[in-house]
């Protein structure tokens, strides 16, 4: 007898957290959104341009894969490094690397990490890299 293929739901984020994200998000001065490998479908691009849009917040594109269009006015990826340093909220949507959104690395004689930007910055780091 062969078994019936489950249902498999996917996951979803804790409401409280979500909730908590969403209020950091709309009362930050200087949020941006640094968006990766997160979306593979073309809702998910109209998704991320309304919520840019929404919070009039800049977006970075980190070139992993088409994640938001390019001449859009809110698409900042030449800028990044500058907004970062402002940020007072990062969302970070599947983020190859959030620490290295807040930190530079010197791979030197002697490597040496330091902080930068602003040390107050909240990071919203939203993944499911970790879930498969």
């Amino acid at each position: 007898e062969i078994p019936k293929k489950p249902i498999i739901t996917p996951p979803i984020g804790d409401i409280n957290a979500l909730n908590e994200a969403a209020k950091l998000l709309v009362n930050a001065t200087n949020p941006v959104i640094v968006a990766g490998r997160h979306t593979f479908n073309e809702e998910g691009i109209r998704n991320l341009v309304e919520l840019a849009e929404a919070l009039q917040c800049p977006v970075i594109d980190q070139g992993a894969r088409m994640n938001f269009p390019s001449r859009h006015p809110l698409a900042m990826r030449d800028r990044g490094r500058p907004l970062m340093n402002q940020a007072d909220v990062i969302l970070a949507l599947e983020a190859g690397d959030v620490w290295g959104l807040t930190h530079r690395q010197h791979d030197d004689v002697e490597p040496w990490a330091e902080r930068i930007g602003n040390p107050n910055v909240k990071i919203i780091g939203i993944a499911a890299r970790d879930t498969a």
